[in-house]
This record gives structure tokens, sequence and C-alpha cells, in this order.
């Protein structure tokens, strides 16, 4: 088990850790120094001040973990170690005047690497998204992009999603910062950082509505095993009210007309609290049987209270209404953070709820709660965990930070403790002050 993390120092400066485990919990001693890597405090030429947002393993094994400089600097920073966590390259890029935020990061299957960063520009006072290349070594890909510089302009707006399809061409979701019709966009890119124009109208560029709606954001994007686009995002539907919104495209960026009502999954909304309540789609999976779920929060803003709407479609777009009560669950006071799926499409939710901690819950492919699982289907953690990962075994994996230090706890697949994994079930690692977990990878050996 790998996880990034980032810590305290004693100057107070944010710094990277990276800590590996051995599959009972143990710190695995043949990983850097007893276990951990830590990263600044002049550790080669590096100097740090900056929350870590992400772990990636490479092809070649090597690990990449970096974030957003908090310095005056405002630079991106990122961190090459070898597989036993050595430290080997550092990426510095300082891309304007204003502050550079790392969004999203992926590994290319030829060992390089793709930085997706918003750029404020013109005084911090508007989004630029950007994409950068580097190569294996850490320089700039400067064959990346026709600019000759490794850097894909995209435009004003905020970059939200960054995914690759099965060809390795990449789809970036892009956010404008104002709520107009048909703010939120899809650009397709092809490995080599050009905008393919065989996606969409010929432009590359897909609107995610065509007048249906406003301030559209997208949140997510997924494929189907046939290689089609699954989109969701929330917007201001008709009534000026926030809704859910899934949207499915041909592969070639075209909608999927036979999908829903024009491509549209057939939302109707919760109206949980009240019929003006703002509904906000956060996570969502694809079945093997093409059907998907979705979950998000319910709130009425300015008013205490929120709760966890979940809906399923089946594979035409259709409310599945086998699934909950005519196809939407409903668990109040809890907040979605992830939803995830295992093998036999049962459903296991992370959640927060009241005094900020968080939850697993377990539902069959119906919706309906395991009761098997925990008490009642429900497994209340005892700390905040904002990662959730689901081993192989179905064993479930939940990170976080348990009493200001950085934390993990397993549970069997029945939802107890396992007891075998670190001390009675968890790690408590402290590394300085206030550490915590922003990604965890599983290695499977």
């Amino acid at each position: 088990i790998l996880t990034g993390s980032y810590y305290n120092n004693t100057n107070g400066e944010k710094l990277f850790a990276i800590n590996q485990f051995n599959s009972d919990g143990s710190v695995d001693t043949s990983f850097s120094t007893n276990g951990s890597t830590y990263l600044g405090n002049g550790v080669g030429s590096l100097s740090i001040n900056s929350y870590s947002t992400f772990l990636i393993v490479k092809p070649d094994g090597k690990l990449l973990t970096g974030g957003t400089s908090l310095s005056s600097e405002n630079k991106i920073e990122i961190v090459q170690t070898s597989n036993s966590g050595v430290l080997d390259v550092i990426y510095n890029l300082n891309l304007s005047q204003g502050t550079d935020d790392i969004d999203k990061v992926i590994e290319q299957p030829n060992g390089k690497t793709i930085v997706m960063v918003t750029s404020k520009i013109n005084n911090n006072s508007t989004d630029k998204t950007l994409l950068i290349r580097y190569n294996v070594n850490g320089t700039v890909d400067t064959t990346f992009g026709n600019n000759s510089n490794g850097i894909v302009d995209l435009g004003t707006g905020f970059g939200y999603v960054l995914k690759q399809q099965f060809d390795g061409k990449l789809l970036v979701a892009i956010n404008q910062s104002n709520i107009n019709v048909n703010n939120g966009k899809i650009y397709r890119i092809t490995s080599d950082g050009i905008l393919d124009t065989s996606f969409g109208s010929g432009n590359g560029i897909v609107n995610i509505l065509n007048g249906e709606g406003e301030g559209q954001f997208v949140d997510d994007i997924l494929f189907s095993s046939d290689g089609k686009i699954f989109i969701l995002f929330d917007y201001w539907d008709v009534n000026n009210i926030l809704s859910y919104g899934v949207r499915k495209l041909n592969i070639d960026g075209t909608v999927d007309s036979a999908y829903g009502v024009n491509g549209m999954a057939a939302v109707t909304r919760f109206n949980f609290y009240s019929t003006t309540e703002e509904e906000f789609p956060t996570s969502f999976i694809i079945n093997p049987d093409n059907s998907i779920v979705v979950a998000g929060f319910l709130y009425v803003p300015n008013v205490a209270g929120t709760s966890t709407g979940i809906i399923k479609f089946n594979s035409l777009g259709q409310i599945d209404n086998s699934f909950g009560v005519n196809g939407k669950k409903i668990i109040e006071n809890n907040r979605t953070i992830k939803l995830l799926s295992d093998t036999n499409s049962n459903l296991y939710l992370n959640s927060i709820i009241s005094g900020g901690l968080t939850t697993t819950t377990k539902f069959s492919i119906n919706g309906v709660l395991d009761a098997n699982f925990g008490t009642n289907g429900i497994v209340t953690d005892s700390n905040y965990y904002s990662e959730m990962v689901l081993q192989l075994d179905n064993k479930i994996i939940k990170a976080g930070k348990i009493n200001s230090h950085f934390g993990i706890t397993r549970y069997n697949a029945i939802g107890t403790l396992d007891i075998s994994f670190g001390t009675n079930g968890y790690i408590n690692t402290p590394i300085y002050y206030n550490s915590n977990i922003n990604d965890l990878v599983i290695l499977n050996s």
C-alpha cells in the first residue's frame, strides 16, 4: 500500500511524503528510510511549500507526487522518485504571473506525464486551462502540442476533469468561471496534444447542453466498455434550480440520441427538502450492463441539513424502478464523498455525517441495504476518511486523518475491523504536524 501525504514541518511549511506499507499494514522497511520518503526541507534542490494532491505509479514503477506551491512563486511542483522512494527528478514550472494550480495528472503508456493546470492571469481575475507534458527525465516535452513549448492552451475556464480514452486520446472538461449558456465544454486532444477535429462538430469541442439549461459544471467522465462517453454534470434547469445531469456521447462526440431523452438520462428530481432544493451530483459508476448509478447531495442554501441522493438508470437512460423506491435512494443527514462498486455491482458509499466523521454504506444492486454488512448495512468510522479503495477481495481500505496525523483503516468484506491489519485494524503514523493523506494506491504484486 502506497500513500501520498502532506505534512507541516516545524516551520509550518507544507511538505510532501510517500509511505509504503506491507499488505498487513506493517511498515515496508525496504522502501526508502524505514518505509517513508520525506520530500522538501532542502532534500536535493527541493524547496517545497505545497499541499500534495496526487500520487501516481508510472509504468516503470517510479512514483510521482506533487502540488501547487504556497510560496510567492506560485509554481507547480512535482517530484519523481524511484520505486524504492529515492529522489529522482524534480519538475518545477512557473507558467504565469498569477497562481498555477495542478488540477489533474495522468500517465501515458509511454511513461510521459501530462499535467492539467489552471493558471491565473489578469491579476488572478481570469482562469486559463493549460496542459503540459513532461518527458520521463522531468524536462518539458516540446513535441507536445503545436507551439514548440510543450504547453497546450485551452483558453479561459478551469479544467476539472482529465481522462484518457482507451486509444490514448484525452478528454478535458473545462468549466467557465461565469454562469452562461453552454459554459461546460469537453475538449478532445490527441495523445500528442492536438485538438481532435473528428470529435464533435469538427473543432474538437462539445458543449454539454445546447440551450437546455445554464451554468453547467462537469463533475466526472466515464467510458462504457464500447468506448462511449458518459458525462456527469450539474446545471441550472429551466426553473433555475440546480439539478443532476447525465449525458451520453458516441465515440465521435455526437449525442447518443437513443439514450434517455435526446442523449440525456431521464433524471427526475428528489425534492426531499423542497421543490427548490439544490441537488448536486458528485460521483457515479457504470455497471457491466451499462446501467449507471449517480450519487450526490441535496440541500437548501443557508438552511442546516444535507442528505445523499442516489439514482439509477438502466442502459437506455431511463430510471431503473427496481432500484430503491422508484429508482432512488435517500440517506438523511449524510453528504456523499465517493461511490464505488464491486464485481457483483454492490454499491459502497463513503460519506460525511454529523461531527465530521465518515461512514461506509453498502447496498445491493437494487439499492437495498446489506444487513450483513456492519450494522444494518452501515459502518461508522471513528475518524474522517476522504479516500476509500476496494481490494480485490472486497476488503475496504479507508484513509485520511486520525488525531491530526494521517491514518488508514481496513475493514473486512462484512464491515468488521480487520484486526490483522496494522494495530487492531488501524495505521496511525505521525509525520511531524497536521499530516493528511491525499491519495492511496494498492500495489498488486
